[in-house]
């Protein structure tokens, strides 16, 4: 039996392919971005069943702590006035703000554009009843381990992420509302 081991493991150990062949070394993936690094390290990633625990920055310059809004439902749009989506999705939630009321739904959104100056104005004459968040730098997104603008979060009044998506078309607010209509506390 020693005489069969031995002979099995010097037969495979001196194959031509392996012996012949140096270790091919792992492809160099790149420098990291400082996006890739801080994505790397975000640590408030929604987890299934572990309340989001988050600060959203206010345009008023003001935080809002998404433990504040517990008790009501909270939707959670990060984006940027001038992605596609965002007027859809401001005229969407406030339809759907009429229609569950603000005392059981909070919308929030939140702008990455870099300059305040027009999304100031665009609120300040038109203000929707939202919370609006702006994060220039994209921090609270990369936070939450978002890849990719626009994202919507759906929270329960326990804080917790019922879903989320990448998108703000048509076919995603409704998933969005199927969402909210699951996670609202009855009257």
């Amino acid at each position: 039996m020693k005489r069969v081991c031995v002979a099995v493991v010097l037969g495979v150990g001196c194959t031509p392919s392996s012996a012949s062949r140096a270790p091919e070394p792992a492809p160099d993936p790149g420098p990291q971005s400082a996006v890739d690094e801080a994505s790397a390290e975000a640590s408030a990633a929604p987890q299934d069943g572990v309340p989001i625990e988050l600060d959203v920055p206010l345009i008023s310059g003001e935080s809002e702590a998404l433990a504040n809004l517990r008790g009501k439902v909270v939707v959670l749009m990060l984006s940027s006035s001038d992605r596609p989506g965002w007027s859809g999705f401001r005229s969407h939630f406030e339809t759907r703000l009429e229609q569950v009321g603000r005392e059981r739904l909070v919308v929030v959104a939140v702008a990455n554009d870099a300059d305040p100056e027009h999304l100031k104005a665009e609120w300040d004459r038109d203000p929707p009843p939202f919370l609006l968040g702006w994060d220039p730098d994209g921090a609270l997104a990369l936070r939450l381990g978002v890849a990719k603008l626009p994202a919507v979060f759906v929270l329960d009044p326990e804080g917790k992420a019922r879903g989320n998506l990448a998108s703000v078309d048509t076919e995603a607010l409704a998933r969005v509302d199927a969402w909210i209509d699951a996670a609202l506390p009855s009257r």
